[in-house]
């Protein structure tokens, strides 16, 4: 491999057109924001709702882009030429004479086809594909810090984990990268199909099939075949983890039987975190008659796991205790971070280490010094015996329930405060989703819940024991539709949709559910009280976090 890589290189992947420049100018990197475009390196400009990142070439030429691309026909195309041609005139423009301007025919595109293109040139790199309903990003965190400890390793940022956060994960390659961790998600058919085209990882690994996404796609069984296609992109003698309790999993192997991914030499692994589930069902189970995969004739394939946990202690909000096992070994592990949901990310973390070459005892050894995902039930201690967990990036069934269970594995003694929000992308499960999880809040001792949004009426439709107090705030009554969707990476330049301006929860709601919070919380009399922050995406609920924090003196402690 000869690196840096010449633009040359890419006429063909991409069926461009040199319009200026040299061909033979070099790159080692691209990227879509000119503010962090790095010397050598190649931008490609995205069109957006709000902004173009064309308006931005020239920007990034002066911050040391060698080589950027354009859309063909693009009506900036021309003056972005006329400046680049008379460079040689002005000593101010001086560096803009060695520009090099490709034509393509669709930028978005071109992005991911360069993104493959890179991967490709990068082929001992081992990519890691993570994808699953519930749990992605804290298990790509927990590899991630667990890799690190003997590898050189790159990761998806946050959760830049779709057709354009993917690409920008790749971008990171170069010949020092050992391993790359990538995060898959999707709102609908074939676009997990498309990240793996674009990743070609190695080793993949679902997490579990819980019903987020099913307002898209109509039921957990077209989830299931949505997540199936991470192998899509997968190659003989590549490894798939799958979960081997997971209700969904005849209908993923059926996929697979389809796709002939076993025939072209997929192999199979297993994982098994139930134990961690068991230990922790205290309420009320969610429901959808028939949407599994029970009736689904899959393919005969041995689903014994070859990794797993037994022996799981929860410790309430002080993490964790557990074996972890594979055949003929045991070793203990603990975490720090609290729920069963962070010892099921741990064993999918685990499960791709153990690809990577370490040792079981090297994987639990690390288990407890990771540390939470931001706004992923973060605990903070506003004062000795009141504590604030912080939940609210997004809200879906399966997160709301591990959430509860937490709380519900809390002293029969402490003061409970749950803030809960809306659940967004559920379809036609909404009401009966929504209504589930008030049967769970109300299967807890009595306190105070807060409920926010409109399909949080469900607190107030559903029968309350006695000692519960229900406060709603239906923030916009009417349906917007705003999706539980990741934010766009910092400091895209035109290259999402923009953020409906109108709020299901504005500032001033955000500003009486606060107050109500913190006054709760200076009446309450228990010497022990825990407030439970958890909202979908579109309700921003990390702003009722951000406000009880400042309240308490702590806005500066926020993850």
């Amino acid at each position: 491999m000869s690196y840096p890589f010449k633009v040359e290189q890419l006429l063909g992947p991409l069926d461009g057109h040199i319009l200026i420049g040299d061909p033979q100018s070099e790159f080692d990197s691209f990227c879509i924001d000119s503010r962090f475009v790095r010397s050598g390196g190649l931008f490609i400009p995205l069109l957006g709702q709000q902004r173009d990142g064309h308006h931005f070439v020239l920007d990034a030429f002066q911050k040391g882009a060698t080589a950027a691309l354009v859309r063909r026909g693009h009506h900036l195309v021309p003056d972005i030429l006329k400046v680049l041609q008379e460079s040689a005139t002005y000593v101010s423009f001086s560096h803009l004479q060695h520009a090099t301007l490709m034509e393509v025919r669709h930028t978005l595109v071109a992005l991911q086809k360069v993104a493959s293109w890179f991967r490709r040139q990068f082929a001992s790199t081992k990519v890691l594909a993570i994808s699953g309903s519930v749990g992605k990003t804290q298990t790509k965190e927990m590899t991630l810090a667990m890799l690190s400890s003997k590898h050189r390793v790159v990761a998806t940022d946050k959760n830049f984990n779709n057709e354009i956060g993917v690409p920008l994960t790749l971008a990171k390659l170069s010949p020092e990268v050992e391993i790359a961790v990538v995060e898959m998600a999707m709102r609908g058919h074939g676009e997990i199909s498309l990240l793996s085209r674009i990743a070609q990882p190695n080793v993949a690994l679902i997490t579990n099939v819980l019903g987020s996404h099913i307002g898209r796609l109509g039921s957990n069984i077209e989830v299931a075949k949505a997540k199936a296609e991470i192998v899509d992109g997968m190659k003989p003698g590549d490894v798939l983890w799958l979960n081997a309790r997971d209700r969904c999993l005849p209908v993923v192997l059926s996929q697979l039987e389809k796709k002939q991914a076993l025939r072209r030499g997929l192999e199979l692994a297993f994982f098994d975190t139930s134990a961690a589930r068991d230990v922790s069902s205290r309420l009320p189970s969610l429901t959808l008659p028939g949407d599994s995969g029970d009736r689904i004739q899959a393919p005969s394939v041995d689903t014994s796991p070859s990794l797993w946990v037994k022996d799981v202690e929860l410790k309430g909000l002080s993490g964790s205790r557990f074996m972890l096992c594979r055949p003929g070994e045991c070793v203990p592990s603990q975490l720090k971070i609290a729920g069963c949901g962070p010892v099921a990310n741990f064993t999918c973390a685990t499960a791709l280490c153990l690809q990577c070459g370490m040792s079981l005892e090297e994987c639990a050894d690390l288990g407890p010094h990771l540390e939470p995902v931001p706004q992923r039930l973060v605990p903070y201690e506003l004062r000795p015996g009141v504590v604030l967990l912080d939940d609210s990036y997004n809200s879906s069934p399966a997160s709301s329930q591990e959430a509860l269970e937490l709380i519900a594995q809390l002293p029969p003694e402490t003061r409970r405060i749950l803030v809960l929000g809306d659940m967004l992308e559920l379809g036609k499960y909404e009401t009966v989703f929504h209504r589930q999880i008030a049967n769970q809040v109300f299967a807890l001792p009595p306190s105070l819940v807060i409920a926010v949004g409109p399909r949080m009426a469900a607190l107030q439709e559903v029968p309350a024991k006695n000692g519960w107090e229900v406060v709603w705030f239906p923030g916009v009554s009417d349906r917007l539709g705003l999706a539980a969707v990741a934010p766009p990476p910092d400091g895209d330049r035109g290259s999402h949709p923009a953020r409906s301006r109108q709020e299901i929860v504005d500032d001033t709601t955000t500003e009486r559910i606060v107050e109500r919070v913190q006054m709760e919380l200076l009446a309450s009399k228990s010497k022990e009280t825990v407030v439970l922050v958890k909202g979908s995406r579109a309700l921003h609920l990390e702003r009722v976090v951000r406000g009880v924090l400042a309240l308490n003196g702590l806005e500066e402690k926020i993850l």
